[in-house]
């Protein structure tokens, strides 16, 4: 009978035992007994992973993908991850938890498999099973990295402006923190896959012990099996951003886009973090610029013209900078996320942008980008410009540089047969017979382009526009979820001598990744939200003088277009993976300054034109940036790879 028996559990357990699996066992938390998948877990050395405590038991789960669920009627596991565990204790041969008995007596000469669970408790990265034969089940965790995180608290250190993480990089731990901050002694929180952590031989308890960061550390890690692992922890004490200090002739202010100010501009980098300049001067004009980053607050972005060509935090020698004040964008980042997208797409010119603390006559006025300006240029958009002799033949074809802007606001401005706002950015005064060369041009792409033969390469729009640079936009615009990249403002083209026209910059995306609330005002059947096409299916409307059927719409309608689109965003979507590690570069290179220039500008609990949503702080304004992006990403990975 025991041999029927014992063959019959062993089959229950075959069976049964599959989502935790080692090279000779299959394991699972199906089991009759979850004790007895525990003991086998233990005999095949499997490290624990996390616990978690539920209604009516816990759940205990194991590197590997193993879990196993214990009911509360089966043994009492307890979650001690911020307690100290119950006592276990031994009298008259039985069992007693925090002085209580268990009714469990010892037998110390059954096996494991054979025993009873007296007691188990779990924490963060440990668990233990006491068995009834005293011996005790210990599961540590992978030790391969034994230090998960290691930060700075506000709540332990109400000296600084927020939490502070620290980047581990190999046994490097380090971050940067204001010189502003009252003290070096601060108390730091960490978190380990490990036994017990130790500084010069001293015992340090994470959110408890206090250390002085004023010089590097050692923290050392000691693990359960009696190796140990040493970490250098730093603090890199910065001023803060490389600042651009701004000095107008009599502290005139700045009040108008159109009539430059004179004055002095210093570009400061105390640490180098930019270049290995640390402070120039030279003489300046300065004006405003933008359109609605004009108007809607205290914080306005700028136009500064050097005296001289000079060389800035490490750009290209140049005269002409623009300073964007970024006020809608709570996140200080979607610009820098926009441009690195340029790179990865190859676009022809991407614009350097650094992120800079500005102050204006003494006055300190926040974070900025300081950026190049868009122009024609050998180092920026890099064509041979028409001269005013250039009026027929080959001459006349080019080369031109043409923004798409619905606000109309340039000298030369007109409207295509399909209501596309064209601008003639350089040269801003064109001749007539260059003026009406480029409306013929664009009059023939759109002809072609809605055609019946749109999708020959000869005869079709391919014979007009470098596809390549249209598709490389495309991605930019409809990834970062654009309202500006609807063929409607900021969408700057080029068209050389004897080339064709295309796409060579993108610029303005303060109002990108989920931060412009009326989209589904101005497109019904748009969304803010990740998911739907933008760029693709709408056309902005409100300025157009023709009809509304967009370039992006048709070009969508051609299968060769589509198929090169797909193949384009598969090649890229590696890299297009990394914006997220992007960011969080990003947010470590601006050293806190955007705790200074949110006590300048207090607008994180507030709804500020046009914000989608209000977080309240800065941490979260970055998170939601991050979420956005990845649920773009995977949305369009999955409708680009569906067309």
């Amino acid at each position: 009978m025991k041999t029927i028996r014992l063959i019959f559990c062993l089959q229950v357990l075959l069976l049964t035992v599959i989502s935790c699996q080692s090279d000779e066992d299959d394991l699972t938390h199906s089991a009759s007994s979850s004790y007895e998948q525990i003991v086998k877990i233990f005999r095949t050395g499997l490290t624990f992973k996390e616990g978690r405590t539920e209604a009516g038991g816990s759940s205990l789960y194991f590197d590997g993908g193993g879990s196993v669920t214990v009911s509360a009627s089966d043994f009492r596991v307890d979650n001690f991850t911020h307690r100290d565990p119950s006592s276990v204790t031994l009298e008259n041969g039985q069992w007693y938890v925090d002085g209580v008995a268990t009714g469990i007596r010892h037998t110390p000469s059954l096996t494991l498999e054979e025993s009873l669970p007296v007691y188990s408790w779990f924490t963060q990265y440990l668990l233990c099973i006491q068995a009834s034969n005293g011996e005790t089940m210990r599961f540590y965790p992978d030790e391969s990295e034994p230090l998960v995180s290691f930060s700075i608290k506000k709540r332990n250190n109400p000296e600084i402006a927020r939490d502070i993480d620290f980047k581990i990089d190999g046994n490097n731990v380090r971050t940067y923190l204001n010189l502003g901050s009252s003290s070096a002694v601060l108390i730091p929180t960490f978190i380990i896959k490990a036994d017990y952590v130790t500084v010069n031989g001293e015992r340090q308890v994470s959110s408890s012990t206090p250390q002085d960061f004023s010089s590097g550390l050692v923290y050392c890690v000691h693990k359960h099996n009696g190796e140990t692992v040493e970490y250098s922890v730093s603090i890199d004490w910065k001023e803060s951003l490389p600042s651009v200090v701004i000095e107008t002739k009599n502290h005139s202010p700045i009040i108008s886009k159109t009539e430059y100010v004179p004055g002095t501009v210093t570009f400061k980098d105390p640490f180098r973090i930019y270049s290995e300049t640390v402070s120039v001067e030279y003489g300046m004009q300065i004006k405003g610029r933008g359109n609605s980053s004009w108007n809607i607050s205290d914080k306005k972005p700028y136009r500064i013209k050097l005296d001289e060509k000079g060389e800035v935090f490490g750009m290209h020698k140049d005269k002409d900078f623009v300073l964007l004040a970024n006020y809608s964008d709570k996140s200080l980042l979607r610009n820098h996320v926009a441009m690195e997208l340029s790179r990865i797409c190859e676009m022809k010119w991407t614009p350097a942008i650094l992120s800079v603390d500005v102050t204006l006559n003494g006055r300190y006025r926040g974070v900025y980008d300081l950026a190049e300006q868009r122009e024609v240029n050998g180092h920026k958009v890099d064509i041979e410009l028409v001269t005013p002799e250039d009026n027929s033949g080959e001459a006349v074809t080019g080369g031109y540089y043409l923004e798409i802007e619905s606000k109309q606001d340039g000298l030369v401005n007109f409207y295509t047969s399909k209501g596309i706002p064209i601008i003639f950015n350089d040269p801003e005064d064109p001749t007539p017979a260059q003026i009406s060369y480029v409306k013929d041009y664009i009059a023939g792409f759109e002809a072609a382009l809605y055609s019946a033969d749109f999708a020959d390469p000869q005869r079709g729009y391919a014979a007009y526009i470098d596809v390549d640079s249209f598709i490389n936009y495309f991605i930019i615009a409809e990834l970062s979820k654009n309202i500006d990249g609807t063929l409607a403002k900021s969408t700057f083209m080029t068209k050389e001598r004897n080339g064709k026209l295309a796409i060579s910059n993108v610029w303005d995306f303060d109002l990108a990744f989920g931060n412009c609330n009326y989209i589904s005002e101005s497109f019904p059947g748009a969304t803010n939200s990740p998911e739907g096409w933008l760029v693709r299916d709408y056309v902005i409307t409100d300025y157009l003088k023709g009809p509304s059927d967009g370039w992006y719409g048709r070009l969508f309608k051609d299968p060769g277009f589509t198929s090169r689109l797909k193949q384009r965003w598969n090649a890229l979507k590696p890299q297009l993976d990394s914006i997220p590690d992007y960011i969080d570069r990003c947010v470590e290179g601006l050293y806190g300054s955007q705790d200074r220039n949110f006590e300048t500008f207090p607008i994180l609990c507030v709804q500020v034109w046009p914000n989608c949503a209000v977080f309240g702080t800065y941490e979260q304004e970055v998170l939601y940036l991050k979420s956005f992006y990845s649920q773009r990403l995977k949305w369009m990975d999955e409708a680009v790879n569906a067309l």
